[in-house]
């Protein structure tokens, strides 16, 4: 009778020893297959479409790319002409530190002088932008021309989505790729 029940202690170890072999190998092979499916936000990014001939100079409108807001502005000739005079008051006029494609104009960061394209999100905190026109006195900027707030560090930024000088904030916003189309209108995520 102890044969027996050793032999019967002995199959049934085996069994559940090949079982867990088995769950160990089922496991490591779904953790493999979903690691190749790649999640719907980090698949290549999707082209939106915007005309921006709807909007009046010193206008903005946020637009929707792939999940993400994307502010379009309509710049005045009154934000370009102060676009050089704001530099000294600015954290990085250059855009030396700045996330944006290649070819951009160094001042306007734009492909063309009167419309810019940047992330609707800050650098500072990662907040939300609020588009605040030149109309608008923003406290303690004397020299506002126009631009974006961050709306949870009241961090500014010029016409040009370059930050002013702030302790939260050390880079300018992203500029996402785009490209200005034959017809006027701007495909943002073109080219990546």
């Amino acid at each position: 009778m102890t044969i027996q029940t050793d032999e019967r202690r002995r199959a049934l170890l085996r069994v559940l020893v090949k079982a867990l072999a088995l769950g160990g190998l089922l496991a490591f092979v779904l953790a493999l297959l979903a690691s190749l499916i790649t999640p719907q936000h980090l698949r290549p990014n999707e082209v939106a479409y915007f005309d921006p001939r709807s909007l009046a100079p010193g206008e903005a409108v946020r637009v929707d790319w792939d999940g993400r807001p994307v502010f379009v502005l309509r710049r005045t000739p009154a934000m370009l002409e102060a676009l050089s005079a704001l530099e000294p008051a600015l954290q990085d006029p250059g855009s030396r530190r700045a996330r944006q494609p290649e070819g951009l104009d160094r001042e306007t960061r734009s492909r063309t002088p009167q419309l810019l394209v940047v992330l609707a999100l800050g650098t500072g905190f990662g907040c939300p932008l609020d588009y605040v026109p030149p109309d608008v006195p923003r406290p303690p900027r004397p020299d506002w021309v126009g631009g974006f707030v961050e709306r949870c560090g009241d961090i500014p930024y010029d016409p040009a989505g370059r930050v002013y000088r702030h302790p939260q904030a050390t880079r300018n916003l992203d500029i996402p790729p785009y490209v200005v189309l034959n017809d006027g209108r701007i495909a943002i995520g073109y080219g990546q």
